[in-house]
């Protein structure tokens, strides 16, 4: 199995399972009595295509973002694509990104893909935290 974190995208086309994130981004309203409402933002993601697919997904309008829940569904080329909910970006932290990488690997490391892209580029902000993440990533050897 190939795992590529990859920053540049030339990778991620011909990945067996992409790897996307989400954020939560909220919204409040200016009425007294509204509550305030949040909603899915996918806005980073580069392939527009996914991002339309992701869209008009049935269960998208249960997906929230919350914190480390997934969201698994099959794109336009065959390929597996997982979201993964960051919660509210801006409490995000690298070890935060490093542990839901790590559990997404170990999901993921029985089902035989030849190769799994993570979208990173898309999801950090900023240098300090992409190298933050590299810094205290790590992964599981995978067993023959």
């Amino acid at each position: 199995m190939q795992i590529k974190l990859d920053t540049t995208g030339e990778h991620f086309l011909g990945a067996e399972l992409k790897v996307l994130t989400a954020s939560q981004k909220s919204s409040s309203s200016t009425a007294k009595n509204a509550k305030a409402t949040t909603a899915v933002s996918v806005e980073h993601w580069a392939d527009k295509t996914l991002k339309e697919e992701f869209q008009n997904l049935k269960a998208a309008k249960n997906f929230k973002a919350a914190k480390d829940e997934t969201l698994f569904f099959t794109g336009a080329m065959g390929e597996t694509v997982c979201v993964v909910g960051l919660g509210d970006k801006t409490k995000l932290l690298s070890e935060d990104l490093r542990k839901m990488t790590a559990k997404i690997f170990k999901s993921v490391k029985a089902s035989k893909y030849a190769s799994i892209a993570f979208d990173i580029a898309a999801t950090l902000d900023s240098l300090s935290m992409f190298a933050s993440f590299c810094t205290n990533l790590y992964f599981i050897k995978p067993s023959r």
